[in-house]
This record gives structure tokens, sequence and C-alpha cells, in this order.
């Protein structure tokens, strides 16, 4: 990949939780093989990568080279079209990481071709789709977030010691990377088994956003002196219909958020993620357990799927899921983490 859009890629990381819904994106600007400009997209409704780099480099932009990790927004929203101010610079080449997935971006390639602008697509392909994971779940299936299964598991494909007490699976090294994995999620998912087993906190430790923690409970089970009540962040639980109202409202006078599911028999997923879309949340890590993995896995439910493998051998534990019929996936990558190793896998459209 060209050195300059490794750069433009790693400018765009800069907007990570500042630009949502909108998506992450960086350019920078070259001329005559020297950088003069770079550009990333600060903050939801600000000026977009492309403009902030034609600002930076001034004049200097006539006849120079961009290269942008999205295709150039063409239509006018909470800014202007991109394309008319890459045009008003006279740049005269334009590369391209990805095509925008938007529709409504108006096809910022052909604006720019028709005034002569050379264009080249494709570079750092791979890494920007990975970047843009979110923004194209967001796209392609508006009404849900993009959803992260994360599962720590043995090599035997066991999830908990099976003696009813909390103790953890993966290693310190793995721990730290889950935290992470939280900052750069809206939202943390799990079910009400995890909450009565562990009491978990669900914060995100040694500063950082902590995800609005989201808590499926069918029946209203969660204990109002739970651990996680005590923490900064909104929580959000998910019952049926048929949760009994003393519990509801018990869960409610602590300052929670309640939502009652239409169903009867259970919580509905569609549902559930229909809401925290709707609340403006665009990514979901899911910790849970046998049953909330096994439903997600096999309604469909997800984008990414982590498996941190601990070379640890338990004989009477619980499994990870039970799946009725096979989940095939992609994987993206295996890498260690200390001791265990991380499987990275994606969803088969």
């Amino acid at each position: 990949m060209n050195k300059y859009m490794k750069l433009a890629i790693k400018l765009a990381e800069k907007g990570r939780g500042k630009v949502e819904p909108n998506p992450l994106v960086g350019a920078v600007i070259v001329k005559n093989g020297k950088i003069i400009g770079k550009g990333y997209h600060k903050k939801f409704g600000g000026n977009h990568a492309e403009v902030n780099a034609i600002e930076n480099a001034g004049s200097k932009a006539k006849d120079s080279e961009m290269f942008v990790t999205l295709e150039p927004c063409n239509h006018q929203g909470k800014t202007g079209p991109c394309t008319k101010a890459i045009i008003k610079a006279r740049i005269k080449k334009v590369h391209i990481g990805i095509l925008d997935p938007n529709k409504k971006s108006k096809s910022g390639i052909k604006e720019l071709t028709k005034h002569k602008i050379e264009i080249i697509v494709g570079e750092g392909k791979k890494e920007i789709k990975k970047q843009l994971n979110c923004y194209i779940t967001n796209i392609r299936l508006p009404k849900r977030p993009h959803i992260t299964v994360k599962i720590a598991l043995t090599t035997q494909g066991i999830i908990s010691f099976g003696d009813g007490k909390s103790k953890k699976i993966s290693g310190t090294a793995s721990f730290m990377f889950t935290q992470n994995l939280r900052r750069n999620n809206d939202c943390l998912l799990i079910g009400v088994n995890t909450v009565l087993k562990d009491n978990p906190k669900l914060t995100v430790r040694k500063g950082g956003k902590t995800p609005i923690r989201a808590i499926l409970d069918s029946n209203a089970k969660t204990p109002i002196n739970s651990q996680m009540f005590s923490e900064k962040g909104v929580t959000i639980i998910f019952c049926s219909a048929n949760a009994p109202l003393k519990r509801v409202n018990a869960l409610s006078k602590k300052s929670i958020v309640v939502i009652v599911n239409k169903s009867k028999s259970g919580v509905d997923l569609k549902e559930v993620f229909e809401f925290l879309t709707l609340s403006g949340i665009n990514n979901v890590l899911v910790e849970g357990g046998n049953k909330l993995n096994s439903s997600l896995l096999e309604q469909g439910f997800f984008d990414k799927l982590l498996l941190i493998v601990a070379d640890k051998k338990i004989n009477n534990g619980l499994k990870a899921f039970n799946l009725k019929k096979k989940r095939k996936v992609n994987i993206i990558r295996t890498k260690k983490i200390g001791k265990d190793l991380l499987i990275e896998t994606e969803r088969i459209i």
C-alpha cells in the first residue's frame, strides 16, 4: 500500500468516537513527492477530511494529488460537497481507498471525472474496509448496529469451569485487549445469567469512555444492588412483556432505563437492535454466555466473531454455544495475545 494512503488511514482513526454515525475519513495531499496538506474528519457536523486537508495545503493544492480513504461525497449535508472543494482547489489526481456504499453520496467519482480529474481506486482497500466496518454495516443493514461477539474459551470450546464460581479463562493480555474493545464500542451487551453469576462492573478500566450497558433480562431478574449500577454510565435493561411489574418498577426507580419488549416469551433480538440503532448506537460488543451466543449466531445477529482461545483443560464446564445448524465464517487473522490465541472471524453474508 502507498505510504500516503497509510498515513490517511492513520489520520482517519483520530476521529473514532467523535464522528459517528459519519464514517472515519483521512486525506493527504502530495505535490512533487512532498506532503503539503493533511486532514481528517474531526467531529460529527464538522468539515470533512478532504476540506481540512485542502485548507491545510492552501494555495499549494493546485496540480497536486490527494489520497483519501473514502470516496468524496457529492451531496449537500451538514457541510458542502467535498467534490466541489476538490475541483475548486484544482487538484489533478485523487487516489480513493474505497467507494462510498451510501447512495446519498451521489457518485463523487463521476463528478470528479467530469472535471477531468484523474481517479485511482482501491489502494488500501482491505485495511479501509476493516476500519469502516461499522459504517458499512450501518448502511447495508440500517436497522441494526455493527455487532462483534467476543468469546473467551478453552481449546475444548468451554467458557466456564462448571463449579458456579466466576473465574477468568484467558490471561492478562487478553483482558487488556477486551478493555480496548470496550473503549471502541458504543454499547456492551450481555445476558442476565452473566449478571447473576459474575456480578460484573462492565466498565472500562484506566480511562476511556464506558460504553452503554445493555442487559437482556426477560423476567427482570437483575438484582438492584448489582455492581454495575454503582458505576458511571447508562444501563438499559430489556425485558419481555410478561416481566413482573414489581421488578420492572424496582429497576426503574434505580434510574435504570427499562425497555419492555413486545414479545411475551422472551426478548426479541431484532427489536433490541432496532431500539439501539434508533438511540444512536452504531456498534455493539457482546460478552455473553452460552444462551446469548447461540441465539446471536443462529439468527445471524453478528458481523464479527472474536474467539480468544486459552490453553487450558476443563472437563465439566459450559460450552461456548450450542448451535442447531452450522454457521460458517471467514477467518480474517490469527494472533497471539500473551499466552492466548485470538481468532478473528467475520460473518459470511
